[in-house]
């Protein structure tokens, strides 16, 4: 009989050593001709060096999916070792606004989960290439939720305690594969400012035994007051949490141009990674989202990876647009003799 599953894992190692292979081919017949390299400007070999890895989609995944200790290695293993190097990307990702009137909204808010990484103090929201006025709270706290067996299409009742300081019950929301879905309230504690017990009627539409879902909760500044659905168990099952942690997570507010009922009116939510901006947030403190619907269009938890070896930000630079599923990316590469 044919051993099907070693053949196929055979396959598989052949595939990825020629993969391995062509990727090692490309990117040497790069530096071997790079003649003189301490003699050129080294804005014209980072733009080169970009250049021959998006000709090649080696970095385009990378971008589109935060994943930057995978761009970090392709510099580290076969960039110049006399360059020293530092990204910061600006991400530019749509969000659509649907009103049921025609009106002029002073401020709205929307929940928007930004990659690792992400320079809180960056954020700003644009309509018609023009800066609207912006402030975002980075404020959210997730605690993991394990389920210990196979869950499709329930409804589960857990107890569990949030560790936090000033959360507000009215800002809860469960995450399962990175999407939101439902929960209930049945029963809230404070135990003291930073801990608070929770029981809790969650939707689990499907999740795999031993993998991570999320209750998330906000401090209370966030200006936000959800209601929940009416929920019941139908399900006993074991499960297990682990420790509450700060996500990247922020309400976003912003004052928008005029909004129409007779269309969806698109903005863009902008964001840099790995950058060190100052807080230049407008001074907002009132929201007003009645009659106002905001999709984003990537409305998921999202991650991303960060770069372990460009920690110097050098005194030359090259920019480079790149498309991405909703919206685009503005990379900026870092770079000088060290």
């Amino acid at each position: 009989m044919v051993d099907r599953l070693g053949f196929v894992k055979t396959l598989e190692a052949i595939l990825a050593a020629i993969i391995m292979m062509s990727m090692y081919g490309i990117i040497n017949d790069f530096i071997t001709k790079q003649v003189g390299a301490y003699q050129r400007d080294p804005t014209f070999l980072m733009n080169d060096f970009i250049e021959m890895l998006a000709k090649n989609n080696l970095i385009n995944d990378a971008i589109n999916n935060y994943e930057y200790s995978e761009m970090d290695a392709l510099f580290y293993e076969y960039f110049l070792k006399s360059i020293y190097y530092y990204f910061e990307p600006r991400y530019y990702e749509r969000i659509k606004v649907k009103s049921e009137i025609n009106k002029t909204y002073p401020n709205i808010s929307f929940v928007y989960h930004f990659p690792f990484g992400i320079d809180e103090n960056s954020v700003r929201v644009t309509g018609n290439e023009y800066e609207l006025p912006t402030k975002a709270l980075f404020n959210w706290y997730a605690t993991p939720i394990v389920f210990l067996e196979d869950i499709n299409n329930s409804y589960v009742e857990v107890n569990i305690t949030i560790e936090a300081s000033g959360i507000d019950n009215k800002t809860l929301m469960y995450f399962v594969n990175d999407k939101r879905s439902i929960l209930d309230v049945h029963k809230w504690t404070k135990v003291d400012q930073d801990m608070y017990n929770a029981t809790l009627v969650l939707f689990v539409p499907e999740v795999k035994k031993n993998v991570l879902t999320y209750v998330y909760a906000a401090q209370n500044d966030s200006m936000i007051n959800f209601t929940y659905p009416s929920l019941n168990k139908n399900l006993d099952i074991q499960y297990y949490q682990l420790n509450t942690f700060k996500t990247t997570t922020g309400l976003v507010v912003f004052t928008p141009e005029n909004v129409s009922s007779t269309r969806d009116d698109t903005y863009y939510i902008e964001y840099t990674l790995y950058s060190h901006q100052d807080d230049n947030y407008a001074d907002i403190k009132i929201v007003n989202n009645t009659g106002i619907t905001i999709i984003p269009e990537l409305d998921y938890v999202k991650h991303g990876s960060s770069p372990a070896y460009a920690t110097t930000k050098g005194e030359y630079s090259v920019k480079r647009l790149f498309p991405k599923k909703g919206g685009f990316v503005e990379l900026t590469v870092y770079g000088g003799y060290s």
